[in-house]
């Protein structure tokens, strides 16, 4: 599991406008490419290794067709919860080093049905790094939502649900 966890406290009291807006636009960024199964254009937001997390497994993803084969069984399964819309939004980031290339932002995560939770909000916090051509990548994710109760980070092991 992820050691030490993120600190939400001390994330919220260290936070950063610019880290903020950049953690944001990631964010953003992400979500919707996720959404629109955009698989191609999602692949260049994401960095490898790339470890994701939550507190019952923890996977770390060795390439991006690796990473993108399990985003597309995620995807399925907010589908298979009746998930019409999903956001992400940023509470708080900051910079994690002097050069300035490394942030860890938490967010809080809302998967609708309708004008309903399709299941509960909840916390997680997203690794980024700024890479060589001057755009910034996830390299990690740690969600507290349970893998047992939304199937993201293994959800590719699943049996599709018929429909």
């Amino acid at each position: 599991m992820w050691t030490p966890k993120p600190d939400a406290a001390e994330l919220v009291s260290t936070t950063d406008p610019q880290a903020e807006a950049i953690y944001q636009a990631g964010l953003d960024r992400i979500t919707n490419l996720f959404w629109a199964r955009d698989w191609d254009q999602l692949a260049d937001c994401i960095a490898v290794p790339n470890r994701i997390g939550a507190p019952d497994t923890e996977r770390v993803f060795a390439t991006l067709d690796e990473w993108i084969v399990t985003a597309k069984a995620a995807r399925e399964t907010f589908a298979q919860i009746g998930a019409t819309e999903y956001h992400r939004l940023g509470r708080a980031a900051r910079f994690t080093d002097e050069a300035r290339t490394r942030i860890i932002g938490l967010h809080e995560t809302y998967i609708l049905r309708g004008s309903a939770f399709a299941m509960p909000a909840y916390r997680a916090f997203l690794m980024m790094r700024q890479e060589a051509d001057g755009n910034w990548r996830s390299n990690g994710l740690y969600s507290e939502q349970r893998d047992t109760t939304l199937p993201t980070i293994h959800a590719e092991r699943l049996k599709p649900l018929s429909r």
